[in-house]
């Protein structure tokens, strides 16, 4: 969960980094929706059934990570941009971001739920 977590902030930065404003707005909104998808997905987690259910979900979302990474690869960059941007989603992925690791911290005290956290590693 980790190196999910680790990924898709890395994710959020290089789209902060500059693409043209239009795409990289598609892109970031995309992202933002996808982190808060993600910590939807875990708030459901109680048991060993919800967390199943949970894993299977989380994997077409880590799915959806890498589509939209591989859009980002292929767009042009521009580092005009880059300050206007991180000012505008900055807060939402930090947001979004502590609220998956509350749920992950939460999810680890629940023996027989943690199988979900190993779904995206």
């Amino acid at each position: 969960m980790r190196r999910f977590l680790w990924g898709m902030s890395v994710v959020g930065m290089l789209l902060l980094s500059g693409c043209k404003k239009d795409n990289h707005d598609v892109l970031l909104d995309r992202n933002v929706a996808l982190l808060q998808r993600t910590a939807e997905i875990l708030a459901t987690v109680k048991d060993q059934d919800s967390a199943k259910q949970a894993k299977q979900e989380l994997r077409k979302v880590t799915e959806d990570f890498r589509k939209v990474k591989e859009q980002l690869d292929k767009m042009e960059k521009d580092p005009k941009n880059a300050e206007e941007l991180k000012r505008k989603y900055e807060p939402l992925l930090r947001e979004a971001m502590e609220k998956i690791q509350k749920e992950t911290a939460r999810i680890a005290k629940i023996p027989e739920a943690t199988e979900v956290l190993k779904a995206v590693e």
